[in-house]
């Protein structure tokens, strides 16, 4: 269920927002969540092609937002 996983990755984000003391908006956008719940990426190669996902976010947030797909999906 797309609504789920982006509810999922959404309460993600924030925590990891808030653990850091940034706005949501500084880890990811909206927008970037919800190309990440329609297109589920599982592998860091295809998180590098989602929008608003650059070296750095990948290298700090990718596996953790991979993580979270797979759980929610019953994948790990």
């Amino acid at each position: 269920n797309q609504d789920k996983l982006f509810e999922n990755l959404r309460t993600k984000r924030n925590n990891l927002a808030h653990l850091a003391g940034v706005a949501p908006d500084a880890v990811f956008t909206d927008s970037t969540l919800k190309e990440m719940a329609r297109k589920k990426p599982l592998l860091m190669t295809d998180m590098e092609e989602i929008s608003g996902m650059g070296e750095e976010k990948l290298n700090k947030y990718g596996r953790i937002f991979i993580e979270t797909i797979k759980s929610v999906l019953n994948l790990d």
